[in-house]
């Protein structure tokens, strides 16, 4: 009995991974980055909130907050999911120096940063430097991001329209 449980298990595990593939993948990610039903300005607002909490220093809780406050604010939330994976490990070190410079640009006694003398009483030091540089290069950030997606998906939009125009009058003039 037990056994027949267990490859009835399996079998339910075989199928989900037999049922899945790179074209299914692609037409969800189509489906919820080039969707119609979405305006421009909703898919430009979502990538650009992404990408603005992925920076805030909310360590740890980046994902979980920014599709919660997606969800409130309306936003599509695999997109701000995506544009939250900005600040992986590779980029971390980056976005972590970038603040910290940006900071020096607002505070009255900028420190500079290097790597001899990185210690915790530095960062215990000039935690506030560092904390308004990642406010500073959040907004920037996520309002370049918003503007740059925008164009983009509103140029794709446009040229996939005036495509379809063509198509249709050439079609008319074929028959």
């Amino acid at each position: 009995m037990n056994s027949k449980k267990n490859s009835s298990l399996f079998s339910r595990i075989k199928n989900i991974f037999r049922r899945f593939s790179w074209q299914k993948l692609k037409r969800f990610l189509q489906m919820q980055i080039s969707s119609r039903k979405q305006s421009t300005l909703n898919i430009a607002l979502s990538a650009g909130f992404g990408a603005f909490m992925s920076i805030l220093p909310t360590w740890g809780y980046q994902i979980l907050l920014s599709v919660t406050l997606a969800h409130f604010m309306k936003l599509n939330k695999f997109i701000v999911f995506l544009g939250t994976n900005i600040s992986i490990p590779p980029t971390i070190p980056i976005i972590l120096y970038i603040s910290y410079i940006t900071g020096g640009l607002f505070v009255d006694n900028p420190t500079t940063v290097s790597v001899d003398v990185i210690s915790f009483e530095f960062v215990k030091n000039n935690f506030f430097q560092y904390i308004i540089g990642c406010i500073v290069f959040a907004v920037v950030l996520g309002i370049v991001t918003t503007l740059l997606i925008w164009w983009i998906v509103a140029t794709k939009r446009k040229y996939r329209s005036s495509k379809k125009v063509i198509e249709d009058d050439t079609s008319v003039e074929l028959r």
